[in-house]
């Protein structure tokens, strides 16, 4: 799957009228559907930050979050994380070494001065392709 594949993905969402979190979450599950759980409205209050602040974590990075919670995530306490946990801080510091910072307004700010990069849509695709390529990489 090439960018720009996961990028119409992600748009199609959009399109539905879901937000960042929610975006990318639906988009990593439609790829992987055996690997995830149904979590479909969980990243529902992860839009702008948290609830719209615009000050706490993208929302692209929390559905990414939350997606890699429904692949690999545990259902016992007893189980073992650590898979999850190395996966989640690899997404969030290739996600932060892109965008210059995991804070939604300033990622925002930052993605504008990207080419090709213009709105919350552009970095969740953008984010949608990081997350992919880790996923895609941890299962060889």
């Amino acid at each position: 799957m090439q960018e720009d594949e996961i990028r119409q993905i992600v748009l199609k969402h959009y399109e539905q009228g879901f937000h960042c979190a929610e975006s990318i979450s639906r988009t990593i599950h439609e790829l992987f559907p055996k690997q995830s759980g149904p979590v479909d409205k969980v990243a529902s209050g992860f839009c702008g930050g948290i609830g719209r602040c615009r000050e706490d974590v993208c929302g692209a990075l929390s559905g990414g979050v939350i997606a890699l919670g429904s692949m690999y995530g545990r259902e016992r306490g007893d189980r073992n994380i650590d898979r999850l946990v190395a996966l989640c801080a690899e997404f969030r510091r290739r996600f932060s070494e892109e965008f210059g910072t995991t804070v939604c307004k300033n990622v925002i700010e930052n993605s504008k001065r990207m080419p090709g990069m213009t709105d919350c849509r552009d970095v969740t695709g953008r984010a949608a392709w990081i997350l992919l390529r880790l996923i895609e990489e941890d299962s060889v």
